[in-house]
């Protein structure tokens, strides 16, 4: 429920030029790497999951970068 708000929110903030002053870490709404993704393709700085492991197994994150080869892709040319 809160990813699509939450982007459009970051949106508004990039679009004004906030985040030039200050990191924006994406939260809300992880539970997959496409969702981890959408918030690092409207500029934010990071992403944090609560929830996602809470609903998850032990081996949440894994899953979440297993299952999505883009967002694997984006770190690794964000690592280098």
């Amino acid at each position: 429920i809160l990813l699509p708000h939450n982007l459009k929110l970051i949106k508004r903030m990039v679009a004004t030029g906030i985040t030039t002053k200050m990191d924006v870490i994406g939260s809300g709404g992880v539970l997959a790497g496409g969702n981890a993704l959408s918030y690092f393709d409207v500029g934010c700085a990071g992403v944090e999951c609560t929830s996602g492991p809470a609903w998850s197994d032990v081996k949440f994150f894994q899953h979440l970068l297993e299952g999505s080869d883009k967002l694997q892709e984006y770190l690794a040319r964000r690592c280098t």
